[in-house]
């Protein structure tokens, strides 16, 4: 039965994550959608749940990590920017909780992997930022232009990015 429940919390939290409208999930629309209360009752399953396990029987830290930062990041978005945004005269705004994965991420990382798998750190940030140049040189690229006519760039595109790091203070 535990197996089960798992089961059906875990289906119904990716629908809510993934806007399946066809299981009746939709964007979060106000502070207290019922969508927002899902999500806060999958991360207190998720958190009891682990709780009750083993560590070595459990699913791996990043993975808890990953659930848990997902469920409250939509809920701290939903919370903090729909009054913000219908106090500015945004009304109709919503949460579009499928922005709010990590997939954009493991994109890039398996684009900068599918190039070189063997690839160091050196080879992995020439890799990444050739991916991520290529994204911006197709921004620049406009019809008046000699370097093509791209009419629409996927966000998928824009979010990913490599960033240089300073030292504090510089």
């Amino acid at each position: 039965e535990a197996v089960l429940t798992h089961i059906v919390k875990t289906n119904r939290w990716t629908d809510v994550m993934n806007n399946s409208r066809n299981k009746g999930c939709e964007k979060i629309s106000a502070v207290d959608h019922r969508h927002v209360f899902e999500l806060l009752d999958y991360a207190s399953y998720f958190e009891q749940w682990k709780r009750s396990m083993h560590t070595s029987d459990f699913v791996p830290s990043s993975t808890y990590e990953d659930v848990m930062r997902t469920c409250f990041g939509v809920v701290l978005t939903a919370r903090m920017l729909l009054p913000r945004w219908e106090k500015a005269g945004y009304k109709d705004e919503t949460i579009v909780q499928r922005n709010h994965g990590t997939d954009d991420c493991e994109n890039l990382f398996r684009k900068s992997r599918g190039a070189n798998s063997n690839a160091n750190a050196k080879d992995t940030g020439h890799i990444i930022a050739g991916v991520v140049g290529g994204a911006m040189n197709s921004l620049g690229g406009g019809k008046r232009k000699n370097c093509g006519a791209r009419e629409y760039v996927s966000n998928k595109e824009l979010d990913s990015g490599k960033i240089k790091r300073r030292k504090i203070g510089d």
